[in-house]
């Protein structure tokens, strides 16, 4: 890949020096590259990556940003300062559409699988197909990223690779990607000798179901016995849920105000007009349907 080898370059990753090694690297890099440079600036990305996130995706992921980041994906940066700690419980819930299981899912295990942190990441979703649709994402972006794959190599599973398929896979350096639907078994999941490592719940509440009382007793009951028994008994593995919040005793809600949970709640609408004479005026021109232009005048 470049001048060092991935090994040499991996073990710069924990460097006691690092940035001062960063730093020095960046300040060696011209403008415009040359050819020569062109292999350092490879490492640059390679280094700056793990430890910055926001680097990460930015770099990684231009075609996922067309808007400005929000405070809760600032927030999201700043949750990953240390790929490596372990035993994190997470619960953050979310307005739908805000990109939260962009950032949650696909970002954050493409950035575990590139740097090899995670050996077993396990997707839950409420059902099989929305389970399996972020994990086929990942698969194309390790497929058809090519930037991704210039930096890091060709990680996709090779092609027939037996025991492979766009809801499970093993990436060439030896991490499992599993979808699974909420409720179905999940008990001895393992990849060799090793439990999940990473576990996603991403929206696994549907709104028919959480009005119920005994729905949401069995969701919390799976939670218990099931998803927070998969990891080791070390309690190392990383488990985080994101969500809506569809009812005030749904799971979601009940975990942002849980000991031993970091619960996070983020609002659409952070605060709402002061000057309501206003809006009244704005929602006068709006639906003031003899007016052809009323869009561009409200």
């Amino acid at each position: 890949m470049s001048q060092l080898s991935r090994m040499e370059l991996q073990s710069l990753l924990y460097h006691p020096n690092f940035k001062a090694l960063l730093t020095e690297l960046e300040n060696s890099l011209q403008n415009p590259i040359s050819p020569t440079q062109a292999k350092v600036l490879k490492e640059y990305i390679y280094l700056r990556g793990f430890w910055d996130f926001r680097f990460f995706v930015e770099t990684f992921f231009p075609h996922h940003c067309g808007h400005p980041f929000s405070r809760m994906h600032e927030d999201f940066f700043a949750a990953e300062a240390d790929p490596l700690k372990r035993g994190r419980r997470e619960a953050v819930a979310a307005p739908r559409g805000y990109a939260k299981t962009t950032f949650k899912v696909l970002f954050k295990c493409l950035h575990a699988i590139v740097y090899g942190y995670e050996t077993f990441i396990l997707i839950v979703g409420h059902s099989a197909p929305e389970a399996e649709g972020k994990v086929r994402d990942i698969l194309e972006e390790l497929q058809h990223n090519s930037l991704l794959k210039d930096i890091y190599g060709n990680l996709a599973p090779k092609a027939g690779q037996a025991g492979c398929s766009q809801k499970d896979f093993v990436t060439r350096n030896q991490v499992r990607v599993m979808a699974k639907s909420k409720g179905k078994q999940v008990r001895g999941l393992k990849k060799g000798a090793h439990r999940p490592t990473l576990i996603i719940l991403d929206d696994i509440e549907a709104p028919d179901k959480v009005i119920k009382e005994t729905q949401r007793y069995k969701t919390q009951q799976w939670l218990e016995k099931d998803i927070l028994k998969l990891g080791n008994v070390d309690g190392r593995a990383n488990i985080t849920l994101i969500g809506t919040c569809l009812h005030p005793e749904a799971l979601l809600p009940t975990l942002l105000r849980s000991p031993g949970w970091r619960g996070v709640k983020y609002q659409a609408i952070l605060s709402f007009a002061t000057n309501q004479a206003l809006w009244q005026q704005w929602k006068a021109i709006y639906t003031d349907l003899a007016n052809p232009n009323r869009e561009q005048d409200a």
